[in-house]
């Protein structure tokens, strides 16, 4: 699969004052396959993943697909942490 980053921002929670980085993806089987968008919410203090979506029909039943095993898989993921 070929997984691109498309970007990350950090949100930071009001009410909690929580930090977190989300990191959106483009992932695709193949070059003529559709393209499906992760993404990847991770705990800024820890750096640890907290929370994953994706858009396509098999995430919306299973809470779970090969385009987010795809994203880790490939490596891309940054992991942030407060030094």
């Amino acid at each position: 699969m070929e997984v691109v980053q498309r970007d990350d921002r950090c949100l930071v929670d009001r009410e909690s004052g929580d930090v977190h980085l989300w990191q959106q993806f483009d992932v695709r089987r193949s070059p003529t396959s559709e393209v499906h968008r992760v993404q990847v919410r991770s705990s800024w203090d820890s750096g640890t993943p907290q929370q994953e979506r994706c858009d396509c029909a098999g995430f919306r039943y299973r809470r779970r697909c090969g385009h987010i095993d795809a994203v880790y898989e490939a490596g891309v993921l940054r992991c942030w942490a407060l030094e």
